[in-house]
């Protein structure tokens, strides 16, 4: 995990410290439907809509979340996001998540980096996606692009939610949030 922190950082990624198996470990994630999943979470769920056509099953879980406090250097296990699974015709999956909007989280980050199996000679392959978050009242919506969907359908997912897109952080850039957040998308 180390070696893979630092070669994020390398390529201008930015991370929080590795979190403790123990918060990992009580990140438990929940299959719900719509209705329990509201009555789950700190915020008003507004569901995804402008789905590619092609979309043939759905899953909704809730996880609570990891946060990293910049403050304090600690982890701590945060309210509960929900992620919308979503599987293509074709055999691809996407995935939207989300979560409570809070200011102090920062702005979201231009790009997300995917962890691979590392190359023949041991050194971390990282896979850059272009990431999309916007608002919808207390809900922040995101995405990243190349998990099954491309830029152009996840602006009509946005467009069709009415969401409001977040400016976002370019690569290098200091986080502005004063709290970091580790989420569990593959329960």
């Amino acid at each position: 995990e180390e070696r893979y922190r630092t070669a994020l950082q390398a390529l201008g990624g930015i991370a929080a410290p590795a979190a403790p198996a123990s918060l990992k470990s009580s990140l438990k994630s929940q299959t719900v439907t719509l209705a329990t999943a509201q009555s789950r979470v700190r915020f008003t769920i507004v569901p995804p809509a402008g789905l590619p056509k092609d979309v043939v099953s759905e899953k909704i879980v809730t996880t609570p979340t990891g946060v990293f406090s910049k403050a304090t250097h600690a982890w701590r296990v945060g309210s509960p996001a929900l992620t919308f699974t979503y599987r293509r015709a074709g055999g691809n999956t996407f995935v939207l998540l989300a979560d409570r909007y809070d200011p102090q989280d920062g702005l979201p980050p231009k790009y997300m980096f995917e962890a691979l199996d590392p190359a023949p000679d041991g050194r971390p392959v990282l896979v850059k996606h272009e990431h999309f978050a916007w608002r919808n009242g207390s809900q922040v919506m995101s995405v990243n692009a190349g998990e099954g969907l491309s830029a152009a359908e996840i602006g009509s997912i946005r467009l069709a939610m009415h969401g409001v897109a977040l400016l976002r952080r370019e690569l290098h850039a200091p986080s502005s949030g004063t709290s970091g957040k580790l989420y569990r998308l593959n329960p």
